[in-house]
């Protein structure tokens, strides 16, 4: 989910010198900042800007690829506590964003599905409070992100501020895969499983998923499923089904691909682990 990853660091987070009182006084001087940046590429995971809004409190705009040229743009109020930003999405902040194809708007009635589906891959955060602190890394910083109190290392993530007179803009990135879903509560766990049963009851292969624009995530295998058997393991990420790359899939296309039934099953491939072929049905 590493739309999760990125939009809660574009959105909640900033970097600056570390002795500043005031984490986003880059910011003052019109720089912005760009999440997992490629240098050689000049291009960024998400470029995050801030506007004052009164003492130690900012507009955030955060700007993010999801795939075949389209980006989305959110605003949210963040709050500087200490050496920390803090702040919280809402659905109605991904809802209300603005999406573009090409950097031409694309008109509400037809982004209002895609804003559903991202708002539903980041549901897990809404209403949380995420304060960002940051580490200086080299030239660079790493921002380091607590929810709702508890520190995440697996949200950390490379910030660099930037000009806007750069060159750098929004690309999708493979390095947005992570090695593990990014957030669980008991109760989602349990909704998974209960959606991986359902599947296998049905005569499927028996794993529940959830697609977001940098890949498709495993939730949960049941137990005895054909998923199971295969080798199929939670929070592996699909990065090929049968030779078609996952990057931004949308969930109907892998529901699709898996409904398909080829005669010969599937071959799946992961971020960081060895393959799975899924028998036919």
């Amino acid at each position: 989910m590493l739309l999760i990853g990125a939009l809660i660091a574009a959105s909640l987070g900033s970097s600056g010198e570390a002795a500043s009182n005031d984490p986003l006084a880059d910011s003052n001087r019109g720089e912005v900042q760009c999440y997992r940046p490629d240098v050689e590429k000049k291009t960024c995971q998400s470029i995050a800007s801030y506007r004052p809004t009164g003492p130690r409190t900012y507009l955030n705009t955060a700007l993010l690829p999801l795939g075949n040229d389209v980006t989305l743009e959110t605003h949210a109020p963040v709050t500087v506590k200490g050496d920390a930003v803090c702040g919280s999405i809402t659905r109605q902040d991904v809802l209300a964003g603005t999406l573009r194809a090409r950097n031409q708007v694309i008109p509400a009635e037809t982004a209002k599905p895609l804003l559903d589906r991202v708002a539903q891959a980041i549901s897990p955060f809404f209403n949380k409070e995420v304060c960002t602190r940051y580490e200086p890394s080299g030239a660079d910083f790493i921002a380091k992100a607590s929810i709702d109190g508890a520190y995440r290392p697996d949200q950390d993530v490379i910030v660099k501020w930037i000009a806007t007179t750069d060159g750098y803009t929004v690309a999708p990135t493979r390095q947005a895969y992570r090695t593990e879903i990014p957030i669980s509560t008991p109760q989602l766990e349990a909704k998974w499983m209960e959606w991986a049963k359902c599947g296998m009851t049905n005569g499927g292969y028996g794993f529940s998923w959830v697609e977001t624009p940098y890949g498709i995530y495993i939730l949960a295998v049941a137990p005895g499923s054909r998923a199971e058997a295969a080798g199929l393991r939670r929070g592996q990420q699909v990065v090929e089904v049968n030779g078609k790359s996952t990057f931004g899939m949308s969930r109907n296309e892998f529901r699709a691909l898996i409904h398909s039934r080829p005669a010969a099953g599937f071959d799946l491939k992961f971020q960081g682990a060895s393959g799975v072929r899924l028998p036919p049905l």
